[in-house]
Order: C-alpha cells, then sequence, then structure tokens
C-alpha cells in the first residue's frame, strides 16, 4: 500500500481504527514491528474494521491515567501489564485489548491490573502527568469530569497523551470511579457531585435543584434497604 511508505514514524507502531472507542478493533496483533506487518494492519483496518487506520509511534512504558472532576485532577490510576503470552504463544504486547477490557475469560484480561493510587511514582512526575491532563482538558474544552489516558517513555520520562476522554465511563468498576475511591469520596458522592458541578452552570428555578435532591434521596433510600 504506498500510502503507507515514508510515512516518517519510527516503529515499532501502533495501528488502531480511527473511529472507535472501548479498544475496539485493538488486539495483540496492533503493534507492529515493520512495514510489511503495518501495511497488512491497514488493510485489516480498511476491510475488516471498515474505517480508515490510526497510525502511531508506540510508546514503550507506564501507562498512566488521569481523571478529573470539577477542574481537579484525581488520584492517579495505573494499567499494569503482567505480560505472557497469547493463545498462539506469541508475547502479548503491554496494551489495552478489546479482549483484555471486555472478555474476563481471555489470556489478555488477566495480563492487566489496575492499581489506584500508583504507590511507586515520583512526585515530580505524577505533578508532571497532572499538568498535562489539565491542559489537554481545558484545549479540548471538557468539563465537569474527564479521563486522560497517557503513556510515560521509559527511556525520557516523558508522558505522552494516548486520548482524553470526555465522558469516561463511571460504572463502580471503571478507573474513573477507582480514582474517585481513592480521593476519598463515595460512588454517591461522586455521581452528586458531577450533577452539582452541571447544575452550578446553570442557574435555574429552585424547583430543579428540588428535584434532583429528591431523586438522590430515593435512589439512597432503595440502595440502604
Amino acid at each position: 500500500m504506498a500510502a503507507a511508505e515514508g510515512h516518517g514514524l519510527t516503529f515499532p507502531l501502533m495501528v488502531k481504527p480511527a473511529f472507535d472507542d472501548a479498544s475496539g478493533g485493538i488486539d495483540s496483533g496492533s503493534v507492529v514491528h515493520d512495514q510489511a506487518a503495518l501495511v497488512a494492519r491497514i488493510d485489516k483496518m480498511l476491510h475488516e474494521n471498515r474505517q480508515s487506520a490510526l497510525v502511531e509511534e508506540y510508546v514503550e512504558g507506564r501507562e498512566i491515567h488521569c481523571a478529573i472532576l470539577g477542574d481537579h485532577p484525581l488520584p492517579l490510576y495505573e494499567m499494569q501489564f503482567k505480560g505472557g503470552d497469547d493463545e498462539h504463544g506469541k508475547p502479548l504486547p503491554k496494551i489495552i485489548t478489546y479482549r483484555a477490557k471486555w472478555d474476563p475469560y481471555s489470556r489478555d484480561h488477566h495480563a492487566v491490573q489496575g492499581v489506584c493510587p500508583v504507590p511507586d511514582l515520583d512526585p515530580a512526575l505524577a505533578k508532571t502527568i497532572e499538568d498535562v491532563a489539565m491542559r489537554a482538558y481545558r484545549a479540548l474544552g471538557c468539563r465537569d469530569y474527564a479521563r486522560v489516558d497517557m503513556r510515560v517513555d521509559s527511556r525520557t520520562n516523558q508522558p505522552y497523551i494516548l486520548e482524553v476522554n470526555p465522558n469516561p465511563d463511571l460504572a463502580e468498576s471503571c478507573a474513573f470511579t477507582a480514582s474517585a475511591y481513592a480521593s476519598g469520596r463515595t460512588y454517591e458522592k461522586m455521581i452528586c457531585e458531577i450533577v452539582d458541578i452541571a447544575l452550578a452552570r446553570k442557574a435555574g428555578p429552585k424547583k430543579v435543584v428540588t428535584g434532583v435532591d429528591a431523586l438522590l434521596r430515593e435512589y439512597m433510600a432503595k440502595k440502604q434497604q
């Protein structure tokens, strides 16, 4: 594929669908190490995933997620990679594949582990990660809450943004909630805080606030039964 030649990027490269989310289209073959593999992977994106391919240099290093709530960073979350082989006996790449995220019976799933707060991160590096996350958050016009995922280059300690997610998953088992828990918040407090921030942005009749409060009280009462 001529379009893939002369790209000026340094292998290994990460190839993923340009218009997908939640690790869709990402598997152990998403990291390519030569031109032939790159061309084959782009062809797969075009014909099997039926969309353009996003190609970027693979960053070897730690994966750190920074959740943001109310324009303030929460405790950082690390996705740790344990290694191991896939079902074909090939080493699993240190990425979050679709199966790692959604298939609890797969080897991919058991090869990753989330940790929050991150126990051994240099304070200066943690500050840099939070600063980069907040600048990206503001640059893209995010508000109320978001999550910025990064890789920290193992050679330079430079953080690189993988994704700015303006609407991250708020399920109790997900990274954003883990960061909220690590900050001392309960799940209910986290949700109420997001609602309060949104309401504060738009002044409205008192009955609107009262209605939200009533719904939250009803939810809490049912949860305690």
